[in-house]
């Protein structure tokens, strides 16, 4: 409730996913006013909390407490505050998520991943994206960064800006251990609304281990499991392949 009522006053929220709690944040511009003012709303937040309690189950058990509106962030303005911030966040139908930052086998995941792939689609109508490319999910009014994406033929572009697009046909993940539910679960029921998407592909950095889930013509997911550094991995989606032993390529596992 209080993080409701304080975004109706106008202050902006952002989760961060497998942070493990909750962390304040303030621009480097911020002025010990504005403190001052989130302090009272805060205070005020929680008065309201305690009184709307003590209400309920004290003095009027049947009263329940109104529900106060509240100001949705709209994509436009999502995409106006993240072209002007420092740090990157993802977009669901208003909710706005901060993204952590990856550790060094996650960046030598996605690096090899893209290195591979660029060399067999030189000369091709094909592209390779890195995470600083936004896509946009229209059906679920939403906004991922993939660590890797890709597609054969022509970009659609959101908007003229050209940050974010809307039909890649391939997907990267590499998986980290406070994301890894996430990116299996509501990450994937999101990408799986696209209707360019044909493969989605999950990297442990822990071990090696690629899952790989292909849509088939008609609409069906399955999946393959591949862990040995000698698998190939044909990519239908880009027409190419790449072995387990380049997308692991200098990745140091933890030992003891």
């Amino acid at each position: 409730m209080v993080h409701y009522r304080s975004r109706a006053e106008g202050w902006l929220f952002y989760s961060f996913i497998g942070s493990g709690g909750s962390r304040l944040m303030c621009s480097w511009d911020t002025q010990p006013e504005d403190e001052d003012a989130f302090a009272g709303d805060v205070k005020a937040a929680l008065y309201e909390k305690v009184r709307a309690v003590f209400y309920k189950t004290a003095i009027f058990p049947c009263m329940s407490a109104q529900k106060q509106p509240l100001t949705v962030l709209t994509a436009q303005a999502y995409l106006e505050q993240e072209r002007a911030a420092d740090f990157k966040s993802e977009y669901v139908n208003g909710d706005v998520t901060a993204m952590a930052g990856g550790n060094s086998n996650h960046s030598e995941i996605s690096t090899n991943i893209i290195g591979v792939l660029k060399q067999q689609l030189l000369h091709r109508p094909c592209r390779v994206f890195n995470s600083d490319f936004k896509v946009r999910i229209d059906k679920a009014n939403s906004f991922r960064y993939p660590d890797v994406s890709g597609l054969c033929g022509p970009v659609l572009y959101h908007d003229s800006h050209q940050d974010s697009y809307c039909n890649p046909a391939i997907i990267f993940e590499v998986l980290s251990p406070s994301t890894e539910a996430f990116d299996r679960g509501e990450k994937f029921r999101l990408y799986r609304l696209l209707d360019s998407l044909f493969e989605y592909l999950l990297v442990r950095q822990d071990r090696v281990e690629v899952e790989v889930w292909s849509r088939s013509n008609q609409g069906v997911w399955s999946c393959t499991i591949y862990n040995e550094l000698s698998d190939e991995i044909a990519l239908r989606t880009l027409d190419c392949t790449i072995t387990l032993a380049a997308i692991y390529e200098k990745v140091e596992f933890a030992t003891g």
